[in-house]
């Protein structure tokens, strides 16, 4: 999973992450184990979380097309 890699990289746990981000710890723990899809999470959640992790929100999705409509639009 993406958002697993990625925050390992910056050197966060899970409970670091929601608290900068302010996205429940839970929410964090379904998208890293594939609970939940990520790709479904919320504009607000994706960009929380992004910006704490030096990324663009979409680098967090997994859904290739999904990421090619997104930088079509933006």
């Amino acid at each position: 999973m993406k958002l697993k890699k990625i925050r390992q990289e910056n050197k966060l746990t899970q409970k670091e992450l929601s608290a900068l981000s302010g996205v429940p710890i839970r929410m964090i723990q379904q998208y890293e184990i594939g609970a939940r899809n990520i790709d479904g999470a919320s504009l607000n959640y994706l960009c929380s979380m992004a910006q704490v992790l030096n990324v663009k929100f979409y680098d967090l999705i997994e859904d290739e097309n999904l990421i090619i409509k997104i930088k079509a639009t933006i």
